[in-house]
């Protein structure tokens, strides 16, 4: 394009006394082009600076269509997300848990492995006292629990059994600390338990009773009374037979503490709750249940027994009802195995004939032992007759899950998952010295609502072989 053609002024005599260079004076056409520069100059910067706004604007505009786009993506991925999280929360019954790699299928609820029947208040408040009067104000009871090689479902019923000292004494509890092997010195019961569980229902069940989470929280600790170390059968109370009679407690204790706490010098009197204590043997069934309740495996134990009964009820094609509470007939079955010599020989061989003998067919058989060799052997004697043998480590597919078993959790661990496992077996086979067998066949009886006790060895859900340990028997609670 050719710059527009523009007018001189011409040079006449008004100009003669002016010094002008006119040889170098720039040409019409120079002028011209100068001009049409000058003239456009403004206008062309007028042009770059609203196409800079103008790209500006877009860029913005382009940036909250992304924005808003991705917002509204992840808005409901979140949403979808959060929901997933609350109903995994809620089902889990406590807003606390936080478990890496471990989750539920959404529409799957958490499995309630503490069906008891529900909470009889009027059969507990016969044992809890409701009027604070009742209570022996600054006097706590304290218990160190169980031996280097007790069964944690042996350990359940030592909690239960020092919470129930307490309660019949009328004095605040210390929660209970627990000898386990392998741990370094004496834990809480939060190693293996519930604590907020426990402390909760404790609070609805016997309202009175003062939980204390630690001897440490105690005012005035260093002016406490504090007896020595003493099994309860030793307290002295008159009694006959070796039995703890517990109408009576309450005296012998304060008898034994030989004091008048206050609060400035607080009374605590430690129990060690060992292999032999107090026999339930008389008590309500219900109330065994209701207190029962009180202890439950920790949060990850339900989750982990959960997803292995879901993992087996889908890649079987089980017919199972983990809704509900009740085990399901013709499911799979479950075994204890001792694992230690003729004893694995002689129950394997039982536990394969007994299954051969029952009006269901079990194709698959959940076995828990501390020896993987007996399973193994097991395995192989089961394969011959149609079985296929299964643990926990065949069930648990997901990396994640086993390395947090293998780094997070103990040998104790692994046997309340084996333990909750055992519970919703359609047939579970065990045997009577054993702690772990006798404390599920209580449990799952008790699950199939039958109100009265169980006929040793065996019901329609469980069978015990071998001699059967009283003493786990009358001091197991459901």
């Amino acid at each position: 394009m050719n710059p527009p053609e523009y007018s001189v002024i011409p040079a006449g005599d008004e100009f003669e006394d002016l010094d002008l260079d006119v040889e170098n004076s720039p040409t019409s056409s120079e002028i011209n082009e100068k001009r049409w520069f000058a003239k456009n100059k403004n206008y062309a910067y007028k042009v770059v600076v609203r196409s800079k706004w103008l790209l500006f604007i877009l860029g913005i505009t382009i940036c909250v269509i992304i924005a808003m786009s991705a917002a509204f993506i992840l808005g409901t991925e979140l949403g979808t997300l959060c929901q997933r999280l609350r109903d995994f929360r809620s089902s889990l019954f406590s807003p606390s848990t936080a478990l890496y790699g471990v989750g539920l299928p959404e529409d799957k609820p958490l499995i309630n492995f503490d069906i008891t029947g529900g909470i009889d208040y009027e059969v507990a408040g016969k044992e809890c006292y409701r009027d604070k009067r009742g209570r022996i104000q600054n006097t706590y009871i304290t218990c160190v629990i169980g031996g280097r090689d007790t069964d944690p479902t042996i350990v359940r019923n030592m909690v239960l059994e020092c919470t129930r000292y307490a309660v019949n004494a009328r004095m605040g509890l210390v929660l209970p600390r627990v000898a386990i092997e392998g741990a370094s010195g004496n834990v809480s019961v939060s190693y293996l338990f519930d604590e907020e569980h426990f402390k909760k229902a404790l609070s609805e069940i016997c309202p009175n009773t003062l939980v204390v989470d630690d001897i440490l929280n105690i005012e005035n600790l260093s002016n406490a009374i504090i007896t020595p170390i003493a099994d309860p059968v030793n307290i002295p109370s008159g009694r006959q037979k070796g039995t703890i009679p517990l109408e009576t407690f309450q005296q012998d204790i304060l008898k034994y503490l030989n004091a008048t706490p206050s609060v400035e010098n607080p009374g605590i009197v430690q129990l060690e709750v060992g292999t032999s204590g107090l026999k339930n043997g008389n008590d309500n069934m219900t109330l065994l249940a209701t207190f029962g309740s009180l202890v439950r495996p920790r949060q990850d134990i339900l989750v982990f027994a959960s997803k292995i009964l879901y993992q087996m009820k889908s890649k079987y094609k089980l017919k199972m009802d983990l809704s509900g509470s009740m085990p399901d007939k013709g499911t799979f079955a479950g075994a204890y195995l001792d694992g230690s010599g003729s004893s694995y020989e002689e129950s394997s061989r039982v536990y394969l004939d007994m299954l051969r003998g029952l009006g269901e067919r079990y194709e698959y058989l959940y076995t828990s032992s501390a020896n993987y060799s007996a399973i193994d052997e097991l395995r192989s004697e089961a394969q011959e007759v149609g079985i296929t043998v299964l643990t926990r480590w065949d069930l648990l597919s997901d990396i994640e899950d086993i390395e947090y078993i293998e780094k997070s959790l103990s040998r104790e661990h692994e046997i309340l998952i084996d333990y909750l496992v055992m519970l919703r077996s359609g047939w579970f086979m065990g045997q009577g010295s054993s702690g772990f067998s006798v404390n599920v066949a209580a449990k799952r009886h008790r699950i199939a609502q039958h109100a009265g006790r169980m006929t040793w060895p065996k019901d329609e859900w469980s069978h015990l072989v071998g001699r059967i340990d009283q003493e786990i028997v009358e001091r197991a609670w459901l």
